[in-house]
């Protein structure tokens, strides 16, 4: 039998995992355009295509704000990286966030073993470090968002229904209190990590910190005194975390609303499309689907019309966004197949 060259699991198990995603993703939006077949025919009528160059310049350079939140994290603990190289190796690792398990995590992997590879032996840990504290930001920002956002928009959460069947008043309920523990649970874990040294007087903590210390050869030492960087920079920290929110988070947002500009559609309430989007792309980084295709697309369209969003709008654009999203993560295919060292990374880890 065939193993994976990671962790020496059968090679089967993760083609039928990646099979069995694909059949979740394709289920949920066959669904979904269904069961909601006169608007979303209506829809694609209606649309205007146009709108999707500004919401296609949108998406992407929520993409670009990722590459340079990294530069400047990388640039922080001395890791030698140049923005353009920040900048390719995100958009690569978006486009492995569509064949690697895990999702964006996945991403994530990617971009640690092609950095590792071009970082000179003495910068490996600080570069792999900088990936990690660029998840920590860009999740502490979009958790911070979901808690405002829950706060001011419950009654559209209270609000769902599916098929125009209300859901269960605790079932909404559950969902928002999951919501608000997933966000201020998510905050407190990854916050905890700048309190290392207060954690290592435990004695258990203590002797796994230098348990680890010793089998990799002196790198969680270093994780630590660059988290001492990170947090003497804090006010840095806190700038990322907010431009993370407006120019990263939220610009996801302004493509969906010009993808409902295309459908003619004015008046909308803005609020009800950011709590949408941000509770949607929250469920989008599940590790059970491609890319959160299918469930992020079935929160969108539920909460955009437990909003008032026009159904039409709420039947076409959630299926529209996750295409646009698909395009621009194969767009990063391309960053990946000029990268000869990218290439040579992944090749070894495989």
């Amino acid at each position: 039998m065939s193993e994976s060259a990671c962790g020496g699991k059968p090679a089967w198990r993760k083609y039928l995992w990646t099979m069995c995603k694909f059949a979740l993703a394709a289920g949920i939006v066959y669904y979904l355009i269904s069961s909601h077949s006169d608007d979303f025919r209506r829809g694609l009528n209606n649309f205007n295509y146009y709108f999707l160059i500004p919401a296609a310049i949108a998406y992407f350079s929520h993409m670009l704000i990722c590459g340079w939140r990294w530069y400047e994290l990388a640039k922080m603990i001395g890791t030698p990286i140049s923005l353009g190289e920040a900048v390719a190796v995100t958009m690569q690792g978006y486009f492995w966030s569509l064949v690697i398990p895990g999702g964006a995590i996945g991403g994530d992997v990617a971009r640690v073993s092609i950095v590792a590879s071009r970082m000179p032996k003495g910068d490996k840990a600080e570069g792999v470090l900088s990936i990690f504290m660029d998840r920590i930001v860009g999740m502490v920002a979009l958790f911070v968002l979901t808690i405002v956002l829950v706060l001011v928009s419950l009654p559209q959460l209270m609000n769902m229904e599916i098929n125009g069947s209300p859901l269960s008043y605790s079932f909404k309920l559950l969902c928002v209190l999951g919501l608000l523990g997933l966000s201020l649970g998510g905050i407190a874990a990854m916050l905890v990590l700048f309190f290392h040294r207060q954690l290592s007087r435990i004695g258990i903590v203590d002797r796994l910190m230098k348990w680890g210390d010793l089998r990799s050869h002196g790198m969680v030492t270093r994780g630590t005194a660059a988290f001492d960087l990170y947090a003497r920079n804090w006010k840095m920290l806190s700038f990322l975390t907010v431009i993370s929110i407006f120019f990263v988070h939220l610009m996801t947002v302004v493509a969906v609303i010009f993808l409902i500009y295309g459908l003619g559609f004015r008046g909308f309430s803005v609020m009800a499309v950011i709590t949408a989007v941000t509770v949607g792309n929250i469920v989008g980084l599940l590790p059970f689907s491609i890319s959160g295709i299918g469930p992020r697309d079935a929160v969108i369209l539920i909460l955009l019309r437990a909003g008032h969003v026009a159904d039409e709008a709420a039947a076409v654009v959630p299926i529209i966004y996750s295409c646009l999203i698909v395009a621009f993560n194969l767009v990063g295919a391309l960053f990946f197949i000029f990268d000869t060292g990218a290439k040579r990374a992944l090749e070894a880890k495989r």
